[in-house]
């Protein structure tokens, strides 16, 4: 059984009251607030043509809408598309141009210059946005890369070749490692770096990353999940590493379609929630969330994001032990329930249609 305490969230009733004052309002006036908080989950989608992009912001708790042109901040930040998020920053790039790189907070809509990104023509990347340890002094975000470099020998063999690649706010470029492990997931957890990488036959190892004083990765744990694997009518398994309240959870996901094949034809048939102990890494299956609600990002083909993120379901108006995701494949969010094991549509986007699949983002 897995619990989680209010003690261990660290959210006060006076915050809950000045967010829901803050909602309130938003929806009284019918505009974006800038000085609206952000601790409730927001789908964020960018849409408009080039020079015109905007940011519609969806309120998951009441599905009200709110519409942010890219145009009222700097020229700058045109043509950027969404690539991570987590802590309350997205990080926007440029890959088609000038491959410039910000992080962008997403409340007073400031941002950070990152250094260029180096464009790789072979690179199939993720991206991760970590709240660390400062690194550099100045700095207390880490923006992370991990990808493989798929390239084409004499012989037109495909070699791929892991590549991690990280930099923080104030670094002048980005610092690039090659080789090392090929990585399905990653969370900051006790200001620690930790991942998951897959093995054949179902098998897994969670590694412990460090970035200074030179990139080192550090096998801490292997663990068998073939007893829970592939079930009946599953085509598609999806694994997402989240940190929430102190703790590592690791949600297997298993879906009925690929939905780079079949569209929205991607029905999810089974999630189960593995604790680990950052401790021990051990690893132990979760019957139950609790009064939990847990948010993951759909498609994690292109970007981490923060994996995902919990918070405490009856303060924010979501549904207890219950997962909830994005589908970038049509309209609608919905939601699983860990105890029955069924999926419904909580949530219609209409505007999610006008968006790509790489452009959806969790935000909290």
């Amino acid at each position: 059984m897995l619990h989680f305490s209010d003690r261990q969230l660290d959210w006060s009733d006076e915050l809950i009251i000045q967010e829901a004052a803050a909602a309130a309002k938003e929806e009284e006036e019918g505009v974006w607030d800038q000085e609206a908080p952000v601790g409730r989950p927001w789908i964020i989608l960018s849409h408009g043509d080039k020079g015109e992009e905007a940011h519609t912001y969806v309120d998951m708790a009441n599905g009200l809408h709110h519409s942010r042109p890219m145009s009222d901040l700097e020229d700058r930040l045109r043509g950027m598309k969404v690539y991570g998020h987590g802590c309350g920053r997205m990080l926007l790039m440029d890959l088609e141009e000038a491959c410039d790189c910000v992080l962008l907070d997403t409340k007073s809509l400031i941002f950070d210059a990152l250094p260029p990104w180096k464009k790789r023509e072979n690179f199939v990347y993720r991206c991760c946005l970590l709240y660390l340890p400062p690194h550099p002094p100045s700095s207390k975000f880490t923006v992370m890369v991990f990808g493989v470099d798929r390239t084409l020998s004499s012989r037109g063999d495909s070699n791929v070749v892991a590549v991690a690649v990280f930099c923080g706010v104030g670094d002048k470029e980005w610092t690039v490692f090659l080789g090392g492990v090929c990585v399905d997931g990653v969370a900051a957890c006790q200001g620690k770096i930790y991942a998951v990488g897959s093995l054949p036959r179902g098998t897994f190892q969670f590694f412990e990353i460090m970035l200074q004083p030179s990139y080192t990765v550090k096998l801490v744990h292997k663990v068998d999940l073939t007893n829970i694997s592939r079930l009946r009518g599953c085509a598609d398994i999806r694994r997402y590493l989240v940190e929430s309240c102190g703790q590592l959870l690791l949600f297997h996901t298993s879906f009925a379609g690929n939905p780079y094949m079949n569209g929205n034809a991607n029905v999810i048939v089974d999630i189960k929630a593995l604790r680990i102990d950052v401790k021990t890494m051990k690893t132990k299956v979760v019957d139950d969330l609790g009064d939990m609600a847990f948010f993951l990002s759909w498609s994690d083909m292109n970007f981490f994001g923060s994996g995902g993120f919990g918070l405490c379901a009856s303060k924010y108006g979501f549904k207890r032990n219950t997962i909830y995701m994005v589908n970038p494949f049509d309209s609608n969010l919905y939601s699983y329930n860990y105890r029955d094991r069924n999926v419904s549509i909580t949530l219609s986007c209409p505007q999610v249609e006008s968006c790509s699949m790489h452009e959806i983002v969790l935000c909290h």
